[in-house]
């Protein structure tokens, strides 16, 4: 229903989109701090190797007399390595799982309050539902009033059955022991896929098209009970404790083709007028 799918629209855009819009921006953020963490760990990795080599070296720089020069790049190597270790363990202890802690509650929380609207929500749609059969049961009663007042009219009794809702979608009539009883319905088949990829119709096609027989007409029953249901109809009986299936009575299927009317030839040309609009030209 419209008017359904915008209430939920509106209602969810208030509650549901601040938790959503907040999964998002830890989720970019947990994913930037990972990076970070690999970043961190090849600047660890590269100062490490830096100090091995310098320190393979130091016999060189000790004979040109560069100690100096060695003691200015041991400390600049060395404070750089503790600042990429110390990074990776802020990293590693602090901020990755701080932030995943985070995400997780966040997707906690947009997964309880959505629970919650669909749980409002479906409370709402079973009621109006239920409306809805009710006038359905009205329609049905209502119907065995109107051809019972009929029969004592004209002294006379109808046999046949009582009126049945058809649908393809019925799935299960259930009841408890207290005497409630609810409905289930199938779940709307999915759209076909391969209507998508079927090839276009040929151009010299269109005769053999024209010429195809009309959908089959449906006769009435044979019992003289109205139009026969669907093979997958299910009914419903007053007194039955659960939903039972009926056998589909076999129908008389008209397949007659439609005469197709023969294509108008087109009109021969005007001669005379040819002729004439040639004089008029010379």
């Amino acid at each position: 229903m419209p008017d359904l799918k915008m209430a939920l629209a509106i209602e969810a855009e208030a509650k549901l989109r601040p938790l959503a819009d907040l999964v998002t921006k830890l989720t970019k953020q947990l994913a930037h701090l990972r990076h970070r963490l690999e970043t961190e760990r090849g600047n660890a990795e590269k100062r490490a190797t830096d100090l091995e080599s310098l320190k393979a070296a130091s016999a060189s720089y000790l004979t040109q007399n560069d100690f100096g020069k060695f003691r200015t790049r041991l400390k600049r190597i060395t404070e750089d390595l503790a600042a990429a270790r110390e990074s990776v363990a802020l990293f590693e202890t602090d901020l990755l799982p701080r932030t995943e802690r985070g995400l997780q509650a966040a997707r906690e929380k947009l997964a309880q309050t959505f629970a919650g609207t669909v749980a409002a929500a479906k409370s709402d749609c079973e009621a109006r539902m239920t409306d809805l059969l009710s006038a359905v049961v009205a329609e049905h009663d209502a119907f065995l009033d109107a051809i019972s007042d009929l029969g004592k009219t004209y002294n006379t009794v109808y046999q046949g059955k009582g009126p049945v809702g058809y649908s393809s979608r019925l799935g299960d009539v259930k009841h408890t022991m207290s005497g409630r009883w609810w409905l289930t319905l199938l779940r709307p088949p999915a759209p076909a896929a391969a209507a998508a990829t079927m090839p276009a119709v040929p151009a010299n096609a269109a005769a053999t098209l024209a010429e195809s027989p009309p959908m089959a007409e449906v006769e009435e029953s044979a019992t003289g009970d109205g139009p026969l249901p669907p093979d997958n109809a299910l009914d419903v009986q007053d007194d039955a404790p659960a939903a039972t299936l009926e056998a589909p009575v076999v129908s008389k299927v008209k397949t007659d083709p439609l005469d197709v009317p023969p294509a108008v030839a087109p009109a021969p040309p005007d001669l005379d007028a040819a002729a004439a609009a040639e004089a008029d030209a010379g």
